[in-house]
């Protein structure tokens, strides 16, 4: 029972640092568009 106790909180772990990495990703991605759009209305590009 410990066992799968120990390797079911791993796999919340892992799947917590995957779930980090892509809200970061996606954070990065959407910032890059708008600060592209934005520029873009500007007449900047």
């Amino acid at each position: 029972m410990e066992a799968r106790l120990a390797e079911t909180n791993v796999k919340i772990a892992e799947t917590k640092a995957d779930l980090t990495r892509w809200v970061i990703g996606a954070g990065v991605s959407q910032t890059t568009v708008m600060i592209g759009v934005l520029l873009k209305i500007a007449k900047l590009i």
